[in-house]
């Protein structure tokens, strides 16, 4: 009755692991047009447009047999979805000295098996001598947000940021992530962060892989119950080569730029 009354929308974006063409057929007649956001690439699609913001190897073969013909298709980090304040922090990009000074820590908003607190617990087994601060990043709901805070609070340098809106910032100001892959691996990428990350879900293993074979991070494997010595280890390496940071650094800008969203905007219009 609504769209009755306004109009057909010229747009559908849909964003949904569990609908594919059966469900995108049976509402084309109400839209224009349909933009699909996908990153699996494992059932068919009805779509105008077809997004898939990451990297693969295979990426010219990715929907050739699940995208019909007329459908356009943007695929990887080129248009990738950021927010606005991602390519304005680019614009003023600090060059980064090669030393591990400032790490970013944050495993997303909820991680309930507290892999913040065992990453904190490898930074420290690395005994890094340049390192003055280390910036936490959790959710509002985090399950352990009480030990992850008893933790930082007698660590001079320690600072948890609960549900920020400042990620840009921290990110353009830390050395090192370390943390989960998934859809921030762009935002990293953009502002030219080196990372060490795991894939906490099934989804980020491609991202993941697919970046460490590009160079822009350094991948651990799918999350262990523990994160802590494949940390220490990896940090250890990583400060005492200062050109591999810089070469992801490098990596990473030329992958993702920050204005993927205006391009998938272009295509639409």
């Amino acid at each position: 009755e609504v769209m009755m009354r306004l109009g057909k929308p010229d747009w559908l974006v849909v964003d949904h692991y569990a609908l594919d063409a059966r469900w995108e057929k049976s509402v084309r007649p109400f839209f224009g047009k349909i933009l699909v956001i996908d990153d699996l690439d494992d059932r068919p699609h009805e779509a105008d447009l077809l997004l898939d913001q990451n990297l693969f190897l295979d990426m010219e073969q990715r929907y050739s047999e699940h995208a019909p013909a007329h459908c356009r298709l943007l695929l990887g980090p080129h248009y990738a979805l950021l927010r606005p304040e991602f390519a304005e922090a680019r614009s003023t990009l600090r060059a980064r000295s090669g030393k591990l000074e400032r790490l970013l820590v944050t495993f997303g908003s909820y991680d309930p098996m507290n892999l913040t607190l065992d990453a904190l617990q490898g930074i420290e087994d690395a005994d890094l001598h340049e390192l003055k601060k280390v910036d936490v990043v959790v959710g509002s709901e985090t399950p352990h947000l009480e030990s992850i805070t008893n933790y930082c609070k007698n660590r001079p340098g320690y600072q948890i940021h609960v549900q920020t809106s400042n990620m840009a910032a921290l990110m353009a100001g830390a050395d090192l992530a370390i943390g989960a892959s998934g859809a921030t691996t762009w935002e990293r990428c953009c502002l030219g962060l080196p990372s060490i990350v795991f894939a906490v879900a099934d989804n980020q293993l491609p991202i993941a892989a697919g970046c460490d074979k590009a160079g822009a991070l350094v991948y651990l494997g799918r999350t262990p119950t523990a994160v802590r010595n494949p940390i220490s280890s990896s940090l250890r390496q990583l400060s005492k080569n200062s050109e591999k940071l810089g070469e992801m650094s490098k990596i990473g800008i030329s992958l993702v730029d920050g204005l993927g969203a205006q391009r998938v905007c272009n295509a639409m219009v």
